[in-house]
């Protein structure tokens, strides 16, 4: 899907409304790509609605299971400070903490930790079931 089929043609408005725009657009983005059941997370103020516990920005089945993704939509991101968001939002859930970002009229960037992008190139990320159960048995 094209980045630009979905700029916004809106006039300004609050980077609150702003966020839950990309987060919708990285929802059908994901949808798009294969994963039919992503949804943008319910939400009010990061937590989810229901339990109060904090809630991620986006549920996409297949990914968020192991992989918890931040979405930010900002002129001036303080990167480390999201990455940071989204480690410890991800660490008390053991999920792989992710960024994506993007600033008006550009493309959507990915930021995930040196050490889990090397075991994603290994082939290590995704966790694979059937591997994680060949290692439990050999242990």
């Amino acid at each position: 899907m094209d980045v630009e089929c979905i700029e916004y043609n809106l006039m300004p408005i609050n980077s609150r409304a702003k966020g839950a725009r990309f987060e919708r657009y990285l929802a059908l983005w994901f949808r798009d790509e294969g994963w039919a059941d992503a949804k943008r997370g319910c939400q009010h103020a990061g937590r989810d609605v229901n339990t109060g516990q904090d809630a991620p920005d986006l549920i996409v089945p297949g990914l968020t299971e192991w992989l918890h993704i931040e979405a930010k939509h900002v002129e001036r991101l303080q990167l480390q400070d999201a990455y940071d968001q989204a480690r410890r939002d991800a660490s008390g859930v053991g999920k792989i903490p992710c960024v994506i970002h993007k600033k008006n009229s550009t493309d959507p960037l990915v930021t995930i930790s040196l050490e889990d992008f090397a075991q994603f190139l290994r082939g290590d990320l995704p966790p694979n079931n059937e591997n994680q159960t060949k290692e439990n048995e050999n242990e």
